[in-house]
């Protein structure tokens, strides 16, 4: 795999693979969807060419995991960034021409023998698009007509089924807290007992194959299942988040005074260099290492991963 890149002059030139589509009628379309359940779930049939070496990314993955080292590391490579180019086509529609990467990303390897778990549920945002005074301050990242301001991009890199992990989510328009409702999280305590009682029901298991994907605007309540002894593989998956261009840039102002991140959104066609890339992910595994208990104790190449600064030339 190629490291200095994140995409050659024909990846760049060449137009993304289309994406297929269902029967076109106004309630089946990406953007009806989205706005209606918050998410958009294209199923391997649908997706778009990837041209993509699917095992030996899953392989690279699995030697960063050998090493003891966070398998987000793969984003080192130009494979990890060229899949979510191929997703152009959707994520132009659902945000908007000038849409924008953001410099949060990450992977997964969730072992099935051990039945590790993906995240925990959550909503992906909650820092106000004009905020810049309190990082997890109160956001509704949704448009008043229902389009997202921001969504996230995630794809399965093996089969993501209901034994290995994969995703759930309670859809936009069954989450009573969802929207114009949304509360604060020192809000949120009080009606959890009742929200879980009054929606179990509501909650949509998301099973999708390799060659799949999902994409959810940042507000819809979300979550990676525990795996099961009985599943037949881990669940391995992808992830990047993007902004509309006509808001006022995310996870810009405040993460970077606060030293979490270098970088601003970015054109999603540009490619960053390989110190640029370990400089995003050192401060990446710094702001996650708690999701996976990782520590640098007794691990060498990691704490000096997670101590790297790009050199000023770079």
């Amino acid at each position: 795999m190629g490291r200095q890149h994140a995409f050659s002059r024909a990846d760049i030139d060449r137009p993304p693979s289309s994406v297929a589509g269902r029967p076109d009628s106004d309630d089946y379309r990406p953007m009806a969807r989205m706005k209606r359940e918050g998410y958009v779930k294209l199923e391997a049939e649908d997706a778009p060419d990837w041209q993509l070496d699917f095992d030996k990314m899953v392989g690279a993955m699995d030697e960063l995991h050998a090493l003891g080292l966070p398998v987000a590391y793969a984003f080192v490579f130009d494979e990890f960034w060229t899949a979510f180019w191929r997703l152009h086509e959707l994520l132009n529609e659902l945000l908007g021409e000038g849409y924008l990467r953001l410099p949060d990303l990450w992977a997964w390897r969730v072992d099935h023998t051990t039945q590790e778990a993906g995240w925990s549920s959550h909503r992906d945002r909650r820092l106000a698009p004009n905020d810049t005074t309190s990082e997890r301050a109160f956001g509704n990242f949704i448009f008043p007509d229902g389009a997202p301001m921001s969504a996230t991009a995630w794809i399965p890199l093996t089969n993501a089924t209901t034994l290995n992990g994969c995703m759930y989510i309670l859809p936009a328009d069954r989450d009573p807290l969802y929207g114009e409702n949304l509360m604060l999280p020192t809000q949120v305590e009080d009606h959890m007992p009742n929200f879980w009682r009054d929606n179990l029901q509501n909650i949509r298991a998301l099973p999708v194959d390799r060659g799949g994907a999902l994409v959810w605007n940042q507000n819809v309540f979300h979550w990676g299942s525990r795996a099961s002894p009985q599943a037949t593989q881990p669940r391995y998956s992808i992830s990047t988040e993007f902004q509309s261009g006509k808001v006022p840039q995310m996870s810009v102002t405040k993460r970077v005074e606060a030293g979490l991140f270098t970088y601003g959104p970015t054109d999603p066609r540009g490619s960053l260099n390989f110190p640029q890339r370990l400089d995003i992910l050192a401060d990446l595994v710094k702001k996650y290492h708690h999701m996976h208990f990782l520590s640098a104790e007794g691990n060498p190449m990691l704490a000096q991963l997670m101590n790297y600064s790009m050199p000023p030339d770079s």
